[in-house]
């Protein structure tokens, strides 16, 4: 995501959308999570702003837009489920929700309540 390389592996932090808006990714410092930036400069100069409190996943990147139905797909995952491919509606008219995760790295199901969720901590 974000300042990682575009050319290297197809994970670069940002996708054009057909209807020309562009999507990006980045890490809020203050949590620690990976926010979805929407550019679009005709209907909304300010960029608006997702992230979890919107459905997706802790962290994710490699932004692509689907041809057939507009829907967003991306790598992504927390700290209690496994890196995997997420699809979210939340940019179509109408969408929102959770993001679905379709795909995912492991089969192996880790009860949460052994997961220590990470937090950001600052030094003097």
């Amino acid at each position: 995501g974000g300042g990682s390389p575009g050319w290297q592996f197809g994970q670069q932090g940002f996708a054009f959308l057909q209807d020309g808006r562009v999507v990006a990714t980045y890490v809020d410092r203050g949590s620690g999570q990976s926010r979805l930036v929407l550019l679009d400069d005709v209907a909304a100069p300010t960029p608006s702003e997702f992230g979890s409190e919107e459905g997706l996943p802790f962290f994710f990147g490699s932004l692509v837009e689907s041809s057939d139905d507009g829907a967003l797909y991306m790598l992504g995952g927390s700290p209690q489920r496994a890196s995997g491919v997420y699809r979210w509606s939340g940019l179509l008219p109408g969408g929102g929700g959770a993001a679905e995760m379709i795909a995912c790295s492991s089969s192996s199901e880790i009860d949460e309540s052994l997961v220590s969720v990470p937090r950001p901590v600052e030094f003097p």
